[in-house]
């Protein structure tokens, strides 16, 4: 599958800083289990979003962050 993409750059810089603080907060033990596990899945799906710059929630609404189309 070929997504467009529909990440914007400040979209996806604020993204990867939030998947860090979460990834960071697990790491570090600041939120206990369970919801440590689910804080890690929050901040491992934010930093692939940011990464691969699509987010397949905004499909659904025509919604892009991004300027350009590509």
């Amino acid at each position: 599958m070929n997504f467009k993409k529909n990440i914007g750059s400040l979209d996806r810089a604020v993204r990867a800083a939030l998947g860090v603080v979460a990834i960071f907060a697990f790491a570090m033990g600041m939120v206990k289990a369970p919801y440590s596990y689910f804080l890690l899945f929050i901040g491992v799906l934010l930093l692939f979003t940011a990464f691969l710059k699509v987010c397949l929630l905004y499909y659904p609404f025509k919604f892009s962050t991004n300027g350009k189309e590509d």
